[in-house]
């Protein structure tokens, strides 16, 4: 069979990896956007361009936090989702097997 498929194992499979994944992001961003280069590092025909440079890098760590934080929400609305799919599955397993009766 082809195409596209959902079940309780997938679903919680994809909630763990996005959520690992985020949290991988989050703390690689707080690590690169706090940054320590200083005027002077940009030479000094462009060290004016750093405080451009710093907000930017602040800018940056905020939409990249926020990306973390939707991918982690999602992350666990999935989580949600595998649990709640795999009690149905259930219920529905029970009403079929007991509809014969």
């Amino acid at each position: 069979m082809s195409g596209y498929s959902a079940n309780s194992d997938s679903l919680s499979s994809a909630s763990k990896k996005i959520s690992d994944d985020a949290s991988g992001t989050q703390q690689a961003t707080a690590q690169s956007t706090a940054t320590t280069i200083a005027a002077a590092d940009f030479g000094q025909a462009h060290g004016a361009h750093q405080g451009d440079y710093a907000a930017a890098m602040k800018e940056l760590g905020a939409g990249l936090g926020g990306m973390t934080g939707t991918l982690t929400s999602f992350a666990s609305l999935l989580g949600q989702a595998a649990t709640n799919y795999s009690s149905v599955e259930g219920s529905n397993a029970t009403t079929v097997t007991n509809s014969g009766s």
